[in-house]
């Protein structure tokens, strides 16, 4: 009986213990992981649109400037129609052309980097920008096209970062689109666009992969190429492929699972690291995510696209992370920024501020960086990054609870006031200072919230 009460007691006085240690957030600024390149919009499609909007440049400075996003990233479209001289296609010419100098000069955009839809028609098997593939007698054709497109926006003053042959080469889309293999893609890339790159625009990189699924999901009845494995079946033809010249790259849908199995519903692609890229020293992009369902600009929605965004980023290990629809007219959740019809105003999302709650405050070259999470509830989501002495850390918080916890850095000695960027239902990114006390600082995290925190060491 002794023995039964001493057990019951030490029981209890553990459990006691337990429910008394203090929840924190512990970051390790020298256990280094992948390094950002950055974080981007694509305007590919819709540079008319916004273009014509009579508050572009309001709009343009909400996805990239100081008091916006601050992105260092924009995608752009390579036309298959680009040389021509048709009144539509030159509007759309100059409209993407206009954009991309505005995210360049005045905004001071990092990377400008163009995907090709579809190559021009006449190199086509079918004659036609949609569906069809590129004639092998085209090859050496359609890389110097690509060339020559680089050549241009360099002589404009656009230097481009990096370009894509083909978006979504595994899929046959009634818009513009080309289909290829795996091993029609990795003969394409290796033996003549990569050659014609380096001898014409040596600092210009290839990105690869492409396809609307980044992985396949587990499901007996369906056989899908996601980007995944389209990179490793590449790879795996052509291992001299290497991170100078490469990006590996992927697109984040859900796969619309009823259309290939009646009475399925759509599933959610696994977000998965692309190991046989980063083995061979590739970063790894996300090029392109959004969502078609009805549009829900509230909170709700922001915390489940913060939650992909964490994913990607510790899950994923990406390197660079680009939303599909910077502003567009649009009644789903394509874009950020929903433009009035009217061409007069526009609304902000609650995506557009918790994509901001990683974009404004994690430095393109930071590295991701391990922390721990002491007695917090599972839900809550952490990421952290350190760029030279400054470090951030972005907090997911999808429960209604109000979370009180205390940050450390338990490899180097903290300095100075920690700044706290917090979004909510009313909020976008509200500015606190904390004081640092004791061993850290003491955080206040709300509920349904995405906060953001910038800290320095010495």
């Amino acid at each position: 009986m002794k023995q039964i009460f001493l057990l019951c007691l030490t029981l209890l006085f553990t459990i006691n213990i337990q429910g008394n240690t203090p929840s924190k957030i512990l970051l390790y600024t020298q256990k280094k992981g992948q390094v950002i390149d950055g974080f981007g919009i694509a305007q590919a499609g819709w540079a008319d649109e916004l273009y014509m909007h009579h508050k572009r440049a309001e709009v343009m400075d909400r996805l990239f400037g100081d008091q916006g996003l601050r992105l260092s990233i924009m995608r752009g479209e390579v036309f298959p129609q680009w040389a021509t001289d048709s009144t539509d296609d030159h509007a759309k010419r100059c409209a993407q052309l206009w954009l991309t100098r505005y995210a360049k000069e005045v905004c001071k955009v990092d990377k400008l980097i163009f995907s090709t839809w579809s190559p021009p028609a006449y190199m086509k098997s079918n004659a036609n920008v949609s569906h069809g593939y590129l004639k092998q007698e085209y090859y050496q054709a359609f890389a110097d096209y690509l060339v020559a497109f680089c050549k241009a926006y360099e002589e404009a003053g656009l230097k481009l970062y990096a370009i894509s042959p083909s978006n979504e080469p595994g899929y046959e889309a009634p818009w513009n689109s080309c289909k290829w293999t795996p091993r029609q893609m990795g003969t394409f890339l290796t033996e003549y666009l990569e050659p014609a790159i380096r001898k014409s625009c040596p600092d210009v990189r290839i990105i690869y992969g492409e396809n609307p699924s980044w992985s396949n999901p587990e499901h007996p009845k369906l056989q899908f190429l996601s980007s995944q494995k389209f990179v490793e079946e590449i790879l795996a033809a052509h291992p001299a492929m290497d991170g100078n010249t490469y990006i590996a790259s992927g697109h984040g849908y859900e796969i619309p699972l009823s259309q290939y199995i009646p009475g399925e519903k759509d599933v959610e692609v696994p977000i998965v690291p692309y190991t046989k890229a980063m083995e061979k020293g590739q970063h790894v992009w996300v090029t392109e995510v959004s969502s078609i369902d009805p549009l829900d600009a509230g909170m709700g929605n922001g915390l489940k696209w913060a939650a992909t965004f964490h994913r990607y980023l510790t899950d994923a290990q990406v390197n660079g992370f680009v939303w599909w629809g910077g502003a567009m007219p649009t009644s789903n959740n394509e874009s950020l920024i929903v433009l009035d019809k009217d061409k007069e105003n526009y609304a902000l999302t609650k995506r557009y501020a918790t994509f901001g709650n990683y974009t404004r405050y994690i430095p393109v070259g930071s590295c991701r960086i391990e922390n721990e999470l002491v007695s917090l509830p599972g839900e809550l989501m952490v990421s952290s990054f350190c760029q030279d002495k400054q470090y951030t850390s972005v907090i997911v918080n999808p429960t209604g609870k109000e979370i009180r916890c205390n940050l450390q850095v338990k490899d180097a000695e903290q300095t100075g006031v920690l700044m706290q960027y917090t979004t909510t239902e009313t909020q976008n990114w509200e500015q606190t200072e904390i004081k640092y006390k004791g061993k850290g600082y003491s955080l206040l995290i709300p509920p349904y919230s995405v906060t953001s925190l910038v800290g320095l060491v010495k």
